[in-house]
Order: C-alpha cells, then sequence, then structure tokens
C-alpha cells in the first residue's frame, strides 16, 4: 500500500522486483556448486553433512525467492492453493533437516514424535513447507542454548473424522 504517493510505490516495487531477480543468478550458482558437492562421494561424513544442509537451506532460500517474485508480480496463479496429497511425515523430515546445524551449534533437544511412519495428507506443500520453517525457526530463535523444542504430529478422532494435528513446544 502506498502512502507517500505514487512515484515512491513505484520505485520501491522496481527496486524490490529487480533485487529479487538479481538474486536468482547467485543461487543458482551456489546451488550448482554446492549440488556438485553433494554428489561428490570423496567428502568425510561431517563435511559432507554440512555441504548438505547448505545445499538444503540454499533450496529453501530459492524457494522463498520465487515466492516473492510471484507476489510482487501479481501472479494470481501463484496465489491459488496446488492440493495434491503427500506425506506430511516426509516433509516434516525434510524441513527438519534444514535445521541440523543450528540444533548442533546450539545443544537444542530437537525431538520428533509421530504416531506412524507415514502419515498421507492432501495439502498445498509449498504453504505447508512454509508454515513449518516459520514454527521451527521461531522455536529456535527463542530457545536458549540446552532448550528443548518438540515437533508432534499426530492424527485426532473428532466427529468420526479424522484430522492431522501437528504442533510445535519450545522453552522460549
Amino acid at each position: 500500500q502506498c502512502l507517500v504517493g505514487s512515484e515512491m510505490c513505484i520505485r520501491d516495487s522496481s527496486f524490490f522486483v529487480e533485487a529479487v531477480h538479481e538474486m536468482r543468478t547467485p543461487l543458482s550458482l551456489i546451488l550448482g556448486y554446492l549440488g556438485q558437492l553433494v554428489q561428490n562421494r570423496e567428502l568425510d561424513g561431517l563435511v559432507s553433512t554440512q555441504v548438505l544442509s547448505a545445499y538444503r537451506n540454499t533450496l529453501a532460500l530459492q524457494d522463498m525467492m520465487y515466492q516473492l517474485q510471484d507476489i510482487r508480480h501479481g501472479d494470481d496463479v501463484a496465489n491459488h492453493m496446488r492440493i495434491a496429497r503427500y506425506d506430511l511425515v516426509d516433509i516434516t523430515k525434510q524441513i527438519c533437516d534444514l535445521f541440523v546445524d543450528w540444533v548442533a551449534m546450539n545443544n537444542v533437544d530437537f525431538q520428533v514424535n509421530t504416531q506412524t511412519a507415514k502419515l498421507w495428507i492432501w495439502l498445498d506443500r509449498r504453504k505447508m513447507e512454509y508454515a513449518l520453517r516459520t514454527l521451527l525457526s521461531n522455536a529456535f530463535k527463542n530457545t536458549f542454548v540446552y532448550g528443548k523444542v518438540t515437533l508432534d504430529i499426530s492424527v485426532v478422532r473428532k466427529d468420526g473424522k479424522a484430522y492431522c494435528s501437528l504442533s510445535v513446544q519450545d522453552e522460549g
């Protein structure tokens, strides 16, 4: 929303769109280098884990950049829900992997509890990944060193229907 005047908003919007556009090349280059390192079988275990974590976090950053680009371009298609059937446990594990280094560096006791190895539900994957990243990021930022963060995934039955419950508890 413009508060100062239309000329200021056009300039700010143009700057924002241009800045997001300029991020694409460096991110692509970083992803290319990290992708090559991820496939390198000669790396030792710790370095390989750290490279994989950097690769996954860069992918998440690239996805967020594309979402910003879609929003700023007013892409109506990008704002629609894209519902498909996904395994929520698998998606959750992938998002949790983004925080492996943070957990290790801060000695946080991080637990993921599930009732089942797989939980197939209908959802918009991008929106769910964004929500999980946000919930976990806030939990870790607000939890002190040696603190505890717990993520629970369960099935709750109410009035003869099954619902998925996902909750994050932290000590922050």
